[in-house]
């Protein structure tokens, strides 16, 4: 039987989807207050489109108790993404301590993990040390609650943004493995 090799991925066709990012990463580095509201705005009309959405399939489909707690959960959806498309700070600091009490729980959780690790994996120390930095971003963040509500958001979406550019940038600058 002969050992096909998988089909190459033209990643080259990456490249202009990682200078979209990294431009974009740079722009919410410099200027993260318009990107912490451009996110906050984006979610919010997810928010408003999920919402919508869930009433229409409620009036399609209504029947019992349980599509009332249905139709509720969708107007509360659409109620909470009208709020922030009007007042787009208060859904940037709703969402940075959403942020905060993410990272505080994921810190916990893998500081556990590594702890449980650390008799049957070498690698338990660079977990832990990933779980600190977790719960000391979580820290900082709500510490500064919510004066860093007006950027942090954009610094970390920009960050991601740029880090993501320059991955996708250096796998299409390299050749297939053989």
């Amino acid at each position: 039987m002969v050992n096909k090799l998988p089909p190459v991925l033209p990643l080259q066709k990456l490249r202009p989807l990682a200078w979209v990012f990294l431009g974009l990463g740079v722009a919410s580095i410099i200027w993260p207050e318009v990107a912490t509201i451009a996110v906050e705005q984006l979610i919010a009309w997810f928010l408003v489109l999920s919402g919508a959405l869930g009433v229409l399939f409620w009036l399609r489909f209504k029947s019992g108790q349980i599509s009332m707690m249905g139709l509720a959960a969708a107007v509360m959806t659409l109620v909470l993404g009208l709020i922030f498309l009007v007042q787009p700070m208060a859904g940037a600091r709703t969402l940075t301590m959403v942020m905060a009490a993410i990272f505080l729980v994921e810190g916990a959780l893998g500081t556990a993990m590594a702890l449980s690790l650390r008799q049957h994996n070498a690698g338990w120390g660079v977990a832990l040390l990933s779980a600190i930095a977790t719960l000391a971003l979580s820290f900082l963040i709500f510490i500064g609650w919510p004066s860093a509500s007006s950027w942090v958001i954009g610094l970390l979406f920009g960050l991601n943004l740029l880090t993501t550019g320059l991955a996708l940038l250096a796998l299409s600058r390299v050749g297939p493995r053989l």
